[in-house]
């Protein structure tokens, strides 16, 4: 076997390896890309390392295919290096231990929300932060943009139809896994966009047409502020779905913080309701 084979063979290997066996291995989204990047740059290498040439054909055919991999691969990359230069305080060490680490999101995963898409806000009384009859006009400032929220201080109430349903009360926040809490709220209006995104998705994978139409929206409380004020965290439903669609496991964390905030929920309605009756 010639010295050149040998190289081919073994860019070919390293190749398989990183294309096909990083995958199985259960590795992020930032690690699974940066495997394609470094298969697709070790497969063109071993193409041009036994005679210094790569034919044309394969040039057009490997350069697109490896610029796509570093696109997608600077998606998964630009939420760490930003993470990189956050600042975390105590506020965010317990909003972490009490509603993110127990739904298994790492440290370095909540760093990444909190460089893009969380901060905190104090609210007047009497702040709307969902309307039930309002998916997707503006809120009453104009403001397009929809938000998750986790009451840390302060109290917000819950209507529907007209009819109040409870009051929530908050001094330091409350643990996800404590039967009491409510874990997120506001929301039903990202469970509805999730949803539509998911449909798409199907959609888009069968070949047929799709019809935002056929999405039936949930029914969702109004919430607002109370009397007290409230500091809230905050969440920008859309930073979040465009992080969730780079980091698979970051939005099975999402999506178990939100099947757990809906759990919470529940559980708060029939309390109440049993208290009323």
């Amino acid at each position: 076997m010639t010295l050149a084979w040998k190289k081919k063979c073994s860019g070919t290997c390293r190749t398989w390896f990183v294309l096909d066996i990083v995958p199985l291995m259960g590795a992020s989204t930032f690690v699974f890309r940066l495997s394609i990047v470094l298969g697709r740059a070790f497969e063109m290498f071993s193409d041009y390392l036994p005679d210094q040439y790569i034919v044309p054909d394969e040039l057009v055919f490997e350069v697109p295919l490896l610029l796509l991999s570093l696109a997608l691969f600077a998606r998964s990359a630009l939420p760490i290096v930003r993470a990189s230069f956050v600042t975390v305080d105590e506020l965010d060490n317990q909003v972490y231990e009490q509603l993110f680490e127990p739904m298994g999101l790492k440290w370095w995963q909540f760093r990444c929300l909190l460089a893009t898409c969380v901060d905190w806000e104090d609210l007047e009384p009497g702040r709307v932060l969902e309307c039930e009859s309002e998916f997707d006009k503006p809120d009453e400032r104009g403001n397009n943009d929809d938000y998750l929220y986790w009451l840390y201080d302060g109290e917000v109430t819950a209507s529907y139809g007209g009819l109040f349903v409870t009051t929530i009360k908050r001094t330091e926040g409350k643990n996800i896994d404590d039967p009491s809490a409510v874990g997120l709220l506001a929301d039903m209006r990202f469970l509805y966009k999730l949803d539509l995104q998911n449909r798409a998705k199907r959609k888009a994978s069968k070949k047929e047409r799709y019809d935002p139409v056929d999405v039936v929206r949930y029914p969702m409380a109004t919430i607002k502020v109370g009397s007290r004020g409230a500091r809230v965290m905050r969440i920008n439903s859309a930073k979040l779905l465009d992080l969730m669609e780079h980091d698979e496991q970051l939005a099975a964390s999402i999506r178990a913080l939100l099947l757990k905030s809906l759990q919470r929920k529940v559980g708060l309605l029939l309390r109440s309701t049993t208290t009323v009756e």
